[in-house]
């Protein structure tokens, strides 16, 4: 039941928070401080204050200040609204079809809830202050200095599987958890390599807690090494490179008995070549959501071929440099 609660959820981050809350339209709240004032916004003039019904655009709004003596232009820039960046952003990493989709539509742009229009301001640029906010979110650089080593240690929060363990055909699979440790050396400040090693699993549950489990199960693990060449842009980060996976499908039946109808408990492994991407979003000095995304192409054993699996994970990292 929590499985399909939280697959639910992840459909609707796909569908896309902004695309679906917000409307073409909007009211805005226009004001000023200053008495007997009106503002002309597309081609209507109104008495201030008053609430002024916008069109969402992906376009400035141009905004004129009238008084019986001057007209004074402004230019409100589009913004992101809360929708798209509280709603969306955050998940884009592990739902990236959520944030491609609102990242199409007008509705994710707003102007602000409420506009001040001042007849003595100096600046004609009007900046909401979500927009504000945004650009100083994403214009914060963690710099590392070249010749930094640092260690990582992360959790494959949520993983989605895909395996095609020998005759057994395709398998697919969504669980939590897994463990991954990582050594980087940054030769650029804004360039690093990196080695890690990972072992995400696909535990039922989104959160720690006993569990038991009845009658016979699935389950999927994976082991990897890889290694990425990776480049930073303020907060972002993104990096590919090779990886050598190992693939676990297995079935349990801890009450198997020989004969019997019920699936026969088996374990099954491939050894796998492949490439690795990943993206990081870094909110502080230590910490950095990423998605990590690792198909392997190539068997090695038990035979050799072609053959696509993948493990995608939604990763939680801890960064310590050292060596600076």
């Amino acid at each position: 039941m929590i499985k399909k609660l939280f697959a639910f959820a992840a459909v609707l981050c796909l569908t896309s928070c902004a695309t679906i809350f917000n409307g073409k339209e909007y009211k805005m709240k226009v004001f000023s401080y200053d008495a007997n004032m009106k503002a002309e916004i597309n081609d209507s003039v109104y008495s201030l204050p008053a609430y002024v019904k916008v069109k969402r655009s992906k376009e400035d709004l141009k905004v004129t200040l009238i008084t019986d003596s001057i007209r004074k232009d402004f230019t409100v820039k589009a913004s992101p609204n809360r929708e798209l960046i509280y709603g969306n952003f955050l998940f884009s990493i592990g739902y990236p079809g959520a944030f491609a989709i609102d990242m199409t539509s007008p509705k994710r742009f707003y102007y602000g809830r409420k506009l001040r229009l001042d007849k003595d301001a100096t600046d004609s640029i009007i900046e909401p202050p979500i927009l504000r906010s945004w650009n100083d979110f994403l214009e914060k650089k963690y710099t590392i200095p070249k010749g930094t080593w640092a260690l990582t240690v992360s959790v494959p929060y949520a993983n989605h599987f895909h395996q095609q363990p020998r005759n057994e055909g395709k398998k697919n699979r969504v669980g939590f958890f897994g463990i991954a440790l990582g050594l980087e050396y940054y030769y650029k400040n804004d360039r690093f390599v990196k080695i890690s090693a990972a072992a995400p699993i696909d535990f039922d549950l989104p959160f720690p807690a006993p569990l038991d489990k009845f009658d016979s199960y699935e389950t999927m693990r994976a082991s990897s090494f890889s290694l990425t060449n990776n480049h930073k842009f303020n907060r972002l980060s993104f990096g590919y490179g090779l990886n050598y996976t190992i693939h676990t499908w297995q079935v349990v039946n801890s009450d198997w008995e020989f004969p019997s109808n019920d699936e026969e408990p088996r374990k099954k492994q491939s050894h796998s070549f492949g490439l690795t991407t990943n993206t990081y979003l870094q909110f502080s000095d230590h910490w950095s959501v990423g998605l990590v995304y690792s198909p392997t192409f190539y068997n090695t054993f038990p035979k050799s071929g072609f053959s696509y699996q993948h493990v995608i994970s939604l990763d939680v990292l801890y960064r310590l440099p050292f060596g600076f």
